[in-house]
């Protein structure tokens, strides 16, 4: 695997001051061209572009690429995570019983 990432964060918009109106053409090609060099790590995050990165996400590798090798890597938010992690609590207690 090639070692540069794609980073979802900031797509070209089509309004600056609207996170959520991300230029899916010029992301596609953009996200082609990473692709045609053959990189295939993409990283994105749930809230990025106001909660739109992961709907582009598919729309720009998911529904296009559906057998590429593409990576992907989500992350998940503190609160998310806490979550998360107290709910594994409460299953290893209860499993313990």
């Amino acid at each position: 695997m090639k070692k540069l990432g794609f980073g979802l964060m900031r797509l070209p918009l089509l309004d600056g001051a609207d996170a959520k109106s991300i230029d899916i053409e010029k992301a596609r090609q953009m996200v082609d061209m990473f692709l045609e060099r053959g990189f295939t790590y993409f990283d994105t995050a749930w809230m990025y572009h106001n909660f739109m990165s992961e709907p582009a996400v598919k729309e720009l590798l998911v529904s296009r690429h559906p057998r590429a090798p593409e990576e992907k890597q989500a992350r998940i938010s503190a609160e998310i995570d806490g979550a998360v992690k107290a709910a594994q609590a409460m299953v290893q207690q209860k499993n313990s019983q």
